[in-house]
């Protein structure tokens, strides 16, 4: 929704924002762009008959300002509808879709574009510093979209891409996720199936490890289908930049290397100005470098915390603190394969959240400390630190206590080491 905020006022909009609160580096790029900010929903609005109305997903039929606003009639766009008509309507769109990865990939493409003299808009859901934002209207043909799966808003609960009508779709996996939406994983499937129905004849799919009934149905649609995957980046020589840490990340260069040959950009230009891509805010993002480092990262699927706890492994033991924080998470619906990536780890420490359904039961172990307060944990982690040993911190939120307490018992801790600033692009 920032980044939305971001568009409209590039669009010559005077924008007004409603949140429960906001937090760099969202805040600050906000503020830089002179948007009004207001922490906490109004129960009413005064509204003339030109304003437009956009509602983030967050919000529920039974706020107040909601009820209000159903009340006056007033229209209500939902942040895709509203790109849609006025963004992405004669656009060339590319939409990067998946359980995750969909942030990375999507920065990549936007700043590889950008790099090989082209000017195209953009939409990423998080910071990227090489870009000095997350979202530009851009003047060139080509829209690079990270296009949630999540439902849309309160009045349509289709998934997000479903809006966005794109011309070229990546897909970065598909695997189980918001359980509050999805029954199961094939229900997930169905709408990547009725994505494809929106692609036109001379649509391209770019995509790695999707079922088998998706590729079936992009085969009898007539799509052009590249596949990529770690083993096929490896196989063309790829190597991953210094900067970045991972397989996974070597499969994201090759999806957005992918993409841009189908825009018809040179391959070899195209991986190379990737080699100088440095990431994105809160994706094995360094906070502590030293004796020790320390990493916030954005996982909180199994799949995606396995892979952060494997990328960091060779470089000395991982620690990892694990906030099961969306509804998935905190509803226990994947705690088998929750524990299982969490012995990835050399220690493995969860957070709790409130009101959680997760069966403690299954985390019963001594390689797991479970505890419920942010300082609390904090203090336990700097106790078992010795040096050498990574901290990644894994959730969909950042979680400010306990970056405080923990950086600066860090700091304590070891000394001769040096602190990246809190400040420095939170997400």
């Amino acid at each position: 929704m920032a980044g939305i905020a971001v568009l409209a006022s590039q669009k010559g909009h005077k924008v007004i924002g409603y949140d429960k609160a906001f937090q760099p580096p969202m805040k600050k790029v906000l503020e830089d762009i002179d948007i009004t900010l207001h922490r906490g929903y109004p129960k009413e609005l005064v509204l003339n008959d030109a304003d437009m109305v956009i509602v983030g997903n967050q919000l529920k039929r039974s706020d107040p300002i909601i009820q209000f606003l159903v009340a006056k009639r007033h229209k209500l766009y939902s942040g895709p509808e509203w790109l849609m008509t006025y963004v992405l309507r004669d656009r060339r769109v590319i939409a990067v879709t998946g359980t995750h990865g969909k942030t990375t990939i999507t920065s990549m493409i936007s700043w590889m574009l950008k790099q090989l003299g082209q000017d195209p808009g953009y939409l990423i859901g998080g910071y990227v510093e090489q870009l000095q934002g997350c979202a530009n209207l851009g003047t060139g043909d080509v829209f690079v979209i990270e296009a949630d799966e999540y439902d849309t808003a309160f009045f349509d609960k289709r998934p997000k891409f479903l809006h966005y009508w794109p011309s070229c779709v990546v897909i970065s996996h598909i695997d189980f996720d918001h359980a509050d939406v999805y029954p199961s994983l094939e229900a997930m499937v169905q709408q990547y199936k009725y994505l494809m129905r929106l692609l036109p004849a001379d649509g391209a799919v770019v995509a790695t490890g999707i079922p088998a009934s998706l590729q079936d149905q992009m085969t009898a649609f007539g799509l052009k289908y590249v596949q990529y995957s770690v083993s096929k980046a490896k196989k063309q020589g790829m190597v991953l930049p210094k900067q970045l840490v991972g397989d996974f990340n070597l499969a994201n260069i090759l999806a957005a290397v992918e993409t841009g040959c189908i825009l018809g950009l040179d391959r070899e230009k195209a991986l190379s100005v990737l080699n100088h891509f440095h990431g994105v805010d809160r994706r094995q993002m360094v906070r502590y470098q030293g004796a020790v480092w320390a990493y916030d990262d954005f996982a909180h699927h199994p799949k995606a915390v396995a892979q952060v706890c494997q990328a960091l492994s060779a470089r000395g033991r991982v620690m990892l603190i694990y906030h099961p924080g969306t509804y998935t998470q905190r509803h226990g619906v994947m705690d088998e394969s929750t524990y299982a990536a969490l012995l990835q780890a050399n220690k493995a420490y969860i957070l709790l959240p409130p009101k959680h359904q997760i069966d403690l039961s299954v985390y019963a172990s001594k390689h797991i400390v479970v505890c419920e307060q942010e300082a609390a944990l904090s203090e336990r982690v700097i106790s078992d630190l010795q040096e050498g040993d990574q901290v990644v911190v894994t959730s969909a939120y950042y979680l400010s206590e306990l970056w405080t307490i923990l950086l600066a018992g860090i700091q304590k801790k070891f000394g001769d080491t040096v602190c990246i600033s809190i400040e420095e692009g939170v997400a």
